[in-house]
């Protein structure tokens, strides 16, 4: 609840911001109204808080559009768990935002690439399980992004199909092959444990739930 009225207190000033941005925007032309993006880090930077998934989807369920709710807190489950999957490690605050273009909505996807370095945890908090790189651990508490468990399931299972299809997309861009079998590998043996786990229990986080990788420090 503290957390909850941190965030609130804190997305109270992104109306003074909103009216500001406005009145910018109104003494522009048409042509130069520009849209304007706002990290996660700079939205909520004062609260002692560890930086999270489900933080960025509280963030945008207390505010921006309506209407893009649904689609934006789905589109941020898919980045999160295709982050996981492509062992993209450097996915902290400032890689995650809104965009302002009359309202506050999810920012396209930017600083999007596999690290390569099978950490086995992400920069933010994903889950249950909180920062480490699972597919388990990011399905285990997919309400928070408004889907059911077996919505958030198959999305999931779409992303384990449709990323398949990362060795070639790396080999046809020149990446280096031993950096191809690498990214390749990576992603195998987040697949194999999760499909290892029953299918009932796939999106419940581990019984004994191990001591938590630190993030690491990140300043880019």
């Amino acid at each position: 609840m503290e957390k909850h009225e941190a965030v609130s207190a804190q997305l109270d000033e992104l109306g003074d911001i909103e009216v500001a941005i406005d009145q910018i925007r109104r003494k522009l032309p048409i042509e130069e109204r520009l849209r304007h993006l706002l990290a996660l880090g700079t939205s909520v930077g004062t609260i002692p808080a560890e930086y999270s998934y489900i933080l960025l989807a509280q963030v945008r369920r207390l505010t921006g559009e309506e209407a893009t709710l649904g689609a934006d807190l789905k589109e941020l489950f898919r980045r999160m768990v295709f982050n996981v999957l492509i062992d993209n490690t450097d996915d902290h605050e400032r890689n995650h935002g809104f965009l302002y273009d009359g309202g506050w909505r999810l920012a396209p996807a930017f600083d999007v690439s596999s690290q390569l370095t099978a950490l086995g945890y992400q920069a933010m908090k994903v889950g249950a399980d909180d920062t480490r790189s699972t597919l388990a651990n990011a399905l285990s508490e997919c309400e928070h992004f408004g889907l059911r468990p077996e919505k958030a399931l198959g999305l999931v299972n779409q992303l384990i199909d449709s990323t398949g299809a990362l060795p070639e997309v790396y080999r046809e861009a020149g990446v280096d092959p031993e950096r191809v079998a690498v990214a390749a590998r990576v992603r195998e043996n987040i697949v194999s444990a999760f499909r290892a786990r029953p299918q009932s229990d796939q999106w419940a986080p581990p019984k004994k739930m191990r001591t938590a990788v630190r993030k690491k420090p990140s300043n880019t």
